[in-house]
Formats: C-alpha cells, sequence, structure tokens
C-alpha cells in the first residue's frame, strides 16, 4: 500500500511480544468495521511481510440546515467516517500510517487495543544523513532544503531555520557543518529520467510530494536504511 502522492508516511518501530503477525491478521477480520460502531477495521490485504488495513473513525458532526416546516435554522448530526490507511511491515519490524502526525495516537491505541497489547509501538527517528546517503547509493539526490535548530545567525543570536537551496551542491556545506541539528531534509531523487520530490523529517515522517516510477522501491530503500539489519519476524 502506497498511497498516492502527495502523501505523509509517519513510522513507528512495532514489536511482536506474545502476538503472531497471523493472529493479528485474524483479529483484524474479526474486527470488521460496520455501519455505526464507533471504529473499526478493514483489512485490505496480507502478505508474508506486510499487513495494509484501514481503521475507520465514526465521528458525529453536527450541521445546520433550514427546516422549510418551521422556517428554522436547526442544528442536525450527521455521522461521518475517516479512514486512516496504515501498513505493518513485518521485515523491518516497522508500522507506517499514511495520514496526518495527529492520526498516529490514534491508530497505535486502536491496535493496542485490538491486540490486549500484546504488540509494542515506539516512537521512530530517521537519521537524516544515513537515510540521505542509503538512498544516494541507487539513486540520483539533490539537497533542496533543509531545516536547522541552533542555527548560529550572529554571536549573539541562535534559532531554528528553514532553507531553500538556490544552486546544485549548496546544502552539502551545510550538512557538514550542521549534522546533528538538521530536523528536516527536502531532497530531489531522481531515476532513470524521473524524479520525486521528498520530505524527511528526523520524528520519522516521510513526505512525498509527487509521483515517480518505481517509488515503492525507493520507501523501501529509506525503511531499509532505518534498521541495522532487517528482524527476525514469523510471516503474516
Amino acid at each position: 500500500m502506497i498511497a498516492s502522492p502527495p502523501f505523509s508516511n509517519n513510522i513507528s518501530r512495532v514489536h511482536f511480544d506474545d502476538l503472531e503477525p497471523s493472529e493479528l491478521v485474524e483479529l483484524l477480520n474479526n474486527s470488521v468495521y460496520k455501519h455505526g460502531d464507533a471504529y473499526g477495521f478493514s483489512l485490505e490485504e496480507s502478505e508474508p511481510s506486510l499487513i495494509s488495513a484501514q481503521l475507520m473513525l465514526t465521528s458525529p458532526e453536527i450541521r445546520q440546515v433550514f427546516d422549510e416546516e418551521t422556517q428554522s435554522v436547526e442544528d442536525e448530526q450527521i455521522d461521518t467516517v475517516e479512514m486512516i490507511p496504515f501498513r505493518i511491515d513485518t521485515k523491518y519490524g516497522l508500522l507506517e500510517i499514511f495520514s496526518s502526525k495527529d492520526s498516529v495516537s490514534t491508530v497505535t491505541n486502536k491496535l493496542g487495543q485490538l491486540t490486549s497489547w500484546d504488540i509494542t509501538i515506539e516512537n521512530a527517528t530517521l537519521d537524516l544523513l544515513a537515510v540521505r546517503d542509503s538512498i544516494s547509493e541507487e539513486y540520483g539526490t539533490e539537497i533542496q532544503s533543509m531545516k536547522i535548530s541552533n542555527y548560529s545567525v550572529s554571536d549573539s543570536a541562535i534559532g531554528s531555520c528553514r532553507l531553500k537551496m538556490n544552486e546544485p551542491g549548496a546544502g552539502e556545506q551545510l550538512v557538514r557543518e550542521y549534522d546533528e541539528d538538521i530536523t528536516y531534509l527536502g531532497l530531489e531523487v531522481k531515476s532513470k529520467g524521473d524524479s520525486v520530490t521528498v520530505g524527511l523529517y528526523k520524528s520519522g515522517s516521510i513526505q512525498v510530494y509527487n509521483d515517480m516510477d518505481g517509488l515503492t522501491r525507493l520507501v523501501d530503500t529509506i525503511k531499509g536504511a532505518m534498521v541495522e539489519e532487517a528482524p527476525m519476524v514469523k510471516d503474516a
């Protein structure tokens, strides 16, 4: 499951404690969302190393409607259903949530409840330069922008700033100088005449702004760079 760009991929680490991946698939199948439920799941795909699904949430929404009989405006409650796509990559031990950062805690909490907390979900951080180097081994890359914390404006002023590169190679000196203080990298990634713009956040989020052939492979390269070696897990 890779959403159509632009999309946000928020990544967390997931550990199967006393639960088999196949048991999680069964739990998802037994917790299918039905109309009127507060929440439920929709299992999309179960592969040997990937479990793709959506969390479905019912949210009441109050709207003002005009009542022709009374000729007045009245409040009416309408239930809306929010769909939050996610997948668990058991090869790398990662949970990917294809939504805003605000949805991460919702999905992790519902998965915890579903499994009686037999899985552990932890925050993941990106080593931005290590990820960039891994991407560069397979693709052409160019730094387009970056965000730096503890940026020295002068001897007496330090702050956070976001910088845009106007010339090729302009970001390399800043990368060497600020290294640990970089919290965001905006990259242009090129492959066979095609390119995609990717935003990497130290907090564990990936932003993909446009499409490219082989996008799934690029995301796999980024995920592979997040772990020193793939954890030994059982197939779903």
